[in-house]
């Protein structure tokens, strides 16, 4: 989160968006620096387009803050002052994601579920998001590029599977898992 930008602070989080962004070495560099980068020179966005982003680096899981919660994003037309918008930094179209990171974004996603109230069939894929919009009869833009996002191997209908509350879990138990990766 860079401090000096002003954010539109109107997001009020029902969605959480998943999404995937290929990477160049496949668990060795830090990818996130060079997607923000992009986002901000290439596609002119004030900061990078997610709330918070997932990656390896030299093997080991590391989870960045991006745009505040509170702040509209920038990764789902028509859902971006609704949403969290969580990236992966991995190829999901070629290969599926590894384990221990989606069981450690799962739990991530878990603890944002339960500290907004958001249903497990409110836990899309950004691919997802297009049809939601036009069962309310919202015709999507020819600008908006359709993606396959998080990936063609990305199993949504699993990773919810996953997310289900575990009751004998609690706020602290789930941050505990995941806090750890904070970069």
């Amino acid at each position: 989160m860079d401090p000096k930008v002003k954010y539109n602070l109107v997001n009020d989080p029902a969605y959480l968006v998943v999404h995937h962004a290929e990477n160049r070495d496949d668990k060795i560099a830090n990818d996130w620096n060079a997607t923000v980068k992009f986002q901000k020179e290439v596609l002119g966005f004030i900061d990078g387009a997610y709330h918070w982003t997932w990656e390896y680096t030299n093997g080991t899981p590391h989870l960045h803050e991006g745009r505040p919660e509170n702040a509209e994003g920038a990764h789902c037309w028509g859902f971006n002052s609704r949403s969290l918008g969580i990236l992966i930094i991995g190829k999901f179209d070629l290969r599926k994601p590894p384990e221990d990171m989606l069981y450690i974004v799962a739990s991530f996603c878990r603890s944002k579920q339960r500290r907004y109230h958001i249903p497990k069939k409110l836990v899309i894929g950004h691919r997802e998001s297009y049809g939601i919009l036009e069962g309310r009869g919202i015709t999507i833009p020819e600008r908006i590029h359709r993606k396959s996002c998080p990936g063609d191997m990305f199993d949504m209908d699993n990773f919810r599977e996953r997310m289900l509350l575990d009751p004998r879990q609690n706020d602290f138990d789930e941050e505990r898992i995941w806090r750890q990766f904070i970069s």
